[in-house]
């Protein structure tokens, strides 16, 4: 694969904070990845390392950005492994443990031992477990309409003009629109999606459902009009108002044993991440 330039880590973590950090409907968390996979690609010309040692270290670097940003070693490593290095081995597991761990503690150390989502789960019944299966055919098929949703903005946008300038400000009017409208779908949108987990806004199923899809307009043209930032984070809050909102719709009907909603937000997540990473 292509080893990623030194100027990347600049312009991508100053684009991504100017998009998030002015409303774009995106997330940090692609950026700092790239970020992390581009100081290992830098460490790995360095030291003159041939081309599989290079991505391995992309993946190094990769796996301590995720564990770090969500204060969570395991996803650090699943997500690298999975994704990145795409290998499952001795050699592979035990570096990308030492680098997931070390960015964890030094990101508690600065920012203190918090979680990114909480959420208490009694338990599920057969009847949640078998719903899950249609839940997770449901973000698979979302995934897809987002995935592709994301080429057509930026299809759309490089009709509009060729000029960067004008495309970004007519992204940023657009997006800036739709959060008037409903600001909750501006920036990551990680605190709608925590209450989502806990049932603290206690939102309506009308409410839910139209959440979900001005975040997923609001992402496509945050990022097709040149926009930095990544899918991950959307995937994550667009996912949980799936899953919410198809656990309210189970309460509708005349099902026993059925788990909280909140229960189902959590699986929407994994589903949509695991369909637009295609890594689950």
């Amino acid at each position: 694969s292509e080893i990623l330039r030194r100027r990347m880590i600049h312009s991508r973590f100053l684009g991504s904070l100017l998009t998030v950090g002015t409303g774009g409907s995106t997330g940090l968390e692609g950026p700092i990845v790239s970020i992390g996979g581009a100081v290992g690609s830098a460490l790995g010309r360095w030291m003159e390392m041939n081309e599989r040692h290079k991505k391995l270290l992309v993946g190094y670097g990769a796996a301590g950005a995720v564990a770090g940003i969500f204060n969570a070693p395991l996803t650090g490593l699943i997500f690298s492994l999975e994704i990145i290095i795409g290998e499952w081995t001795y050699l592979t597991i035990l570096p990308t443990i030492i680098a997931a761990v070390s960015a964890t503690e030094i990101s508690r150390f600065i920012m203190g031992n918090k979680i990114a989502f909480y959420q208490e789960i009694a338990g599920f019944s057969i009847t949640s477990l078998l719903a899950c299966f249609v839940l997770g055919a449901l973000t698979g098929v979302i995934s897809i309409l987002f995935a592709r949703s994301l080429q057509l903005w930026e299809k759309i946008f490089s009709k509009i003009s060729e000029t960067f300038w004008i495309r970004a400000a007519t992204g940023g009017l657009t997006v800036g629109a739709l959060g008037f409208f409903m600001p909750e779908v501006l920036s990551e949108g990680y605190e709608v999606t925590q209450s989502f987990l806990t049932n603290t806004l206690r939102p309506e199923l009308g409410f839910v459902l139209l959440f979900v899809l001005i975040k997923f307009l609001a992402c496509g043209i945050t990022l097709g009009s040149g926009g930095i930032g990544g899918v991950f984070a959307p995937s994550l809050v667009i996912g949980s108002g799936v899953g919410l909102a198809f656990g309210m719709f189970l309460h509708l009907l005349p099902l026993d044993g059925v788990a909280e909603d909140a229960a189902f937000a959590l699986a929407g997540m994994a589903g949509m991440v695991a369909g637009v990473m295609h890594g689950p």
